[in-house]
């Protein structure tokens, strides 16, 4: 047998064909395994079934007072809070998990931002790379011109004028 060919099926197109199907978990199993085939080949990564993306519908905002408190689903600590600025009440500012604050901004967009932040940080995973990944490698040429740079910091430097100035 030849090599199968896999080919691009218009998902927007066909929605009405596919949307039926979605709660099928056999269709689910076939989709991540062609998925996987198709990220495996193109970036050597494989999909993961156990994590899904969350978006803003997921965000609930609860008012406290002044300020607006960002939570995940029903989660009890705030992804992000946003409050009015002590001189300025009527800019806001994001109060970071961290206990930072953000620029001043009217409360649309701070409401947007905060948004933005705590939809990052709930969808992007632990970014980790292995000890002789491409990271580790840079750290270590890294190190190696930090030892040639320290090398010409011992050599005398010469001095840049401008022409017709001695």
């Amino acid at each position: 047998m030849g090599e199968q060919v896999m080919q691009f099926y218009d998902a927007i197109k066909n929605w009405r064909r596919i949307k039926p199907h979605l709660a099928d978990a056999e269709f689910n199993r076939i989709l991540v395994e062609d998925f996987n085939k198709y990220t495996y080949g193109r970036c050597s990564t494989v999909a993961s079934d156990k994590r899904s993306i969350t978006g803003r519908d997921r965000l609930t905002w609860r008012k406290d007072g002044v300020r607006l408190l960002l939570f995940h689903g029903s989660d009890q600590n705030p992804l992000a809070i946003v409050e009015p600025d002590a001189k300025y009440p009527f800019l806001y500012r994001i109060r970071y998990p961290d206990g930072r604050l953000s620029d001043m901004a009217n409360l649309t967009r701070a409401k947007d931002a905060a948004c933005w932040f705590a939809l990052r940080s709930l969808n992007s995973g632990p970014q980790e790379t292995p000890s002789e990944g491409p990271q580790a490698r840079k750290k270590a040429e890294a190190v190696g011109s930090v030892s040639q740079s320290a090398n010409r910091a011992q050599q005398p430097r010469r001095r840049l004028l401008a022409r017709g100035r001695s």
